[in-house]
């Protein structure tokens, strides 16, 4: 019993890893201008013969497409017509399609629900859904704990076992570990979204240092600096816990900071700056300048570095793509009159 068990949560991740790169080699096709017809209808066959092999690939794959719904806010453009997949001649995905897939395709894709039209799959910025890179790295530290990790500049997301999303930004690492009684996640390092899955018996716990998060049936985000820790509540709340004493509930629309034991939440808070980063994008409200270098840098392997006092006094209010440090150097030059010299992959800014 326990190796069949095994076996069946093998399959199923290799299923999962496999409609993450689907989403990929998708979002690929749709972006290179120079790929011909005959590749794409290549493309499509390979992917209907795929989403036909069992019910679990289109589960795997419908799921994917529901966290899209959930998950971005931006247009979306029509590739993969998710209704046409119920028409399959394939009994079982038909089954499947009405009894799940039907459901998540009106929630999403009903033009009535929304202003937005919802009846295909969203493939323009898959990367921050479903796996960024699928260079997003994972491995087996045990039977019953995984770690998940990515590198700079990489994000990657993963759909645990009991639906649950973990969608990793730049440099992070995650501990997951799953018992009959407790769902347990260690926030090792950087930062990541959560969107939990409901299991009343087992409670949604994020640990990052000395600080615990339990989910009350939520999305929330975490990003675990140096000294100290952000929460910020997309949907549903949270019970922060803080050493011995310090606890909160941190409601959807608000954010909370941790600093030692102490708990500082900020409502009507800006939720989408905080999670801007899985469009890849940075925005800066009145930030200092130094830290608005440092929050910069963590996506990129060439270094943005402010030389002497430059940075002293300065803040900033803008937005940037998290990969391109030119973009930064460009607005001080413009903003400030700085200085900017690429030495090697570094970006030096100086006083003229």
């Amino acid at each position: 019993m326990m190796l069949r068990r095994k076996r069946r949560a093998r399959e199923r991740r290799r299923i999962a890893e496999e409609a993450a790169e689907w989403v990929m080699l998708l979002e690929n096709a749709d972006s290179d201008d120079t790929g011909s017809h005959e590749d794409r209808i290549e493309l499509e066959r390979r992917f209907t013969q795929w989403v036909r092999q069992s019910t679990l690939h289109l589960k795997e794959f419908m799921e994917l497409h529901e966290a899209y719904c959930e998950l971005n806010e931006i247009d979306i453009r029509d590739l993969v017509d998710v209704r046409a997949l119920a028409e399959l001649p394939a009994a079982e995905v038909v089954n499947l399609f009405d009894e799940l897939g039907a459901k998540q395709t009106a929630e999403c894709c009903d033009a009535g629900e929304s202003t937005r039209r919802r009846r295909a799959v969203t493939w323009g910025i898959a990367a921050t859904v479903a796996c960024a890179l699928v260079g997003g790295s994972y491995l087996w530290v045990s039977q019953s704990s995984t770690l998940y990790t990515t590198v700079v500049g990489e994000q990657h997301s993963s759909k645990l076992e009991d639906g649950s999303l973990v969608i990793l930004n730049t440099d992070s690492k995650v501990k997951v570990r799953y018992t009959s009684s407790q769902r347990d996640l260690q926030l090792l390092q950087g930062e990541a979204l959560f969107d939990v899955g409901g299991d009343s018996r087992r409670p949604f716990v994020v640990e990052a240092g000395d600080v615990a998060v339990t989910a009350l049936g939520t999305r929330f985000n975490v990003y675990r600096h140096d000294l100290l820790t952000d929460i910020s509540v997309a949907q549903g709340a949270v019970r922060i816990s803080a050493g011995a004493r310090a606890s909160a509930r941190v409601n959807a629309g608000e954010q909370a900071q941790v600093d030692g034991g102490r708990i500082t939440i900020r409502g009507n808070a800006n939720i989408a700056a905080a999670l801007a980063w899985r469009e890849r994008k940075l925005i800066f409200e009145d930030m200092p300048l130094p830290a608005v270098v440092k929050e910069l840098n963590r996506y990129n392997r060439g270094k943005v570095v402010l030389m002497g006092d430059v940075g002293e006094g300065k803040r900033v209010s803008a937005t940037f793509e998290n990969d391109d440090p030119q973009s930064l150097v460009d607005f001080l030059k413009s903003e400030w009159g700085l200085r900017g010299k690429l030495e090697g992959e570094d970006w030096i800014v100086s006083a003229r």
